[in-house]
């Protein structure tokens, strides 16, 4: 019986490795172990370099001895002016051991104290801090920052005598677009040279003037394209208001009303602040005839809880509500009239109507239709309003919302909510109005 024969080995593919179980290593391949850098190895021998390693440690043989590279430069001076990439690609160490080379050197010249020469210091600004840096022999960060010390500004394109007279007689963004510049280059310089900067804006026309306080100043920059603080100073300049103070201005019947009646009632009718109304008639010089602090005689005390407060406050000629507060402060009860009983009839309206329809029936105030409600536990009827048809939702921004709501017989608040439900703008007069 014959025995099997063993299998052919397989030949090499081209362009592929050796593998050590099919190819067992030779007394002539394990000679060059050593002699040779392992990459350099595995390329003759068409075998991995680990594969070539792990064989030359099996053996117990060392690797070869890289001749140590010699530098161009002292390793002071080109450890501080290359960085670890730099030097990775130029030593071929690895970063490690480029960082360990870096903290065995002594501490680099350029901290040590008055350092720096009349010479390189004359030098800052006139090239880039990379180039300096490489003529110093000192690292980029240290140029930096010993320039910016000595406040040089970097400015690596001199200024020509001709480049000096074009500065003030352009605004500072043409000259910088001119000469191929920053603003700030051209702000510096001009100012170094003690020249006025020059604002030439292009003329106003009749209808930018005309928009100048009824818009806003941000409103007529956009739509005119001058910078807004033009706009203000033009505005300031032809003496008009803001576009938000047009609406409070004062006409010549509401400063009629001043002083013939309270600041709070002309407050009320002109829809103002009560310190607006008396900043108002302070400037016009309208005495205040009407007071509402009143001097106190002592006849008008003794008349204190006689007679009701809005008898007493028309006989001696004030507010009703001065008259309450005084006959509080002294503590005076109130005795001249009981409280009107609730009839039965009066009392079925609770309930049924709202309560200032039962205070108009009744001929009482709206505070005591209240309080008879609900101390007899009465819940509070409120008529529900009616739906919004498409009518009178077409109205809406047409016209002031208080216009509105009287036409359509609601309330202001109601118009206002409506009008922002539907995403309907508020109007407002067109400009050049009255």
């Amino acid at each position: 019986m014959k025995t099997p024969s063993p299998p052919p080995r397989k030949a090499a593919r081209k362009g592929g490795f050796r593998c050590a179980r099919q190819f067992p290593w030779t007394k002539e391949e394990d000679a060059l172990l050593g002699k040779q850098p392992d990459r350099e190895v595995a390329q003759q021998l068409k075998r991995t370099e680990i594969g070539v390693r792990n064989r030359r440690a099996q053996l117990g043989i060392p690797g070869p001895i890289r001749p140590r590279r010699k530098m161009e430069f002292d390793e002071g001076v080109l450890f501080a002016t290359k960085s670890d990439k730099e030097l990775r690609a130029l030593l071929g160490w690895s970063g490690r051991k480029i960082r360990e080379k870096r903290r065995s050197l002594p501490k680099s010249r350029g901290r040590q104290k008055n350092f720096w020469t009349t010479a390189e210091e004359r030098l800052l600004g006139t090239e880039s801090d990379q180039a300096l840096a490489r003529k110093f022999g000192r690292s980029v960060q240290s140029v930096k920052a010993h320039r910016q010390l000595k406040r040089v500004r970097l400015c690596l394109k001199k200024w020509l005598p001709e480049d000096d007279k074009i500065l003030g007689t352009r605004p500072d963004r043409e000259i910088a677009r001119l000469l191929r510049r920053t603003v700030f280059q051209v702000g510096w310089r001009r100012r170094k040279l003690r020249i006025p900067c020059r604002y030439d804006h292009r003329p106003w026309k009749q209808c930018e003037l005309d928009m100048l306080g009824l818009k806003t100043d941000q409103e007529v920059a956009c739509l005119t394209s001058h910078p807004i603080k033009a706009v203000r100073a033009k505005r300031q300049q032809l003496g008009r208001p803001m576009a938000d103070q047009v609406k409070f201005l004062w006409t010549p019947e509401q400063d009629k009303l001043l002083g013939t009646m309270t600041d709070v009632e002309v407050a009320k009718r002109t829809h103002r602040k009560v310190v607006a109304v008396r900043t108002r008639r302070g400037r016009l010089g309208i005495p205040n005839r009407v007071p509402q602090r009143h001097v106190w005689t002592d006849e008008e005390i003794g008349l204190l809880g006689t007679l009701p407060d809005i008898e007493l406050a028309q006989r001696i000629g004030c507010v009703p509500h001065v008259v309450t507060f005084k006959r509080k402060s002294m503590r005076v009860p109130y005795l001249c009239a009981k409280q009107k009983p609730w009839k039965q009839a009066e009392i079925d309206l609770l309930g049924t109507m709202s309560d200032r329809e039962v205070a108009r029936r009744t001929g009482r105030s709206l505070s005591g239709a209240q309080l008879a409600r609900a101390s007899r536990r009465i819940p509070n009827v409120r008529p529900l309003a009616p739906n919004w048809r498409p009518e009178e939702e077409a109205v809406l921004g047409t016209a002031p919302d208080q216009k509105i709501a009287a036409l359509l017989s609601r309330t202001k608040k109601a118009v206002a909510h409506r009008r922002e439900i539907k995403g309907i703008p508020a109007w407002r007069p067109p400009p050049g109005s009255d």
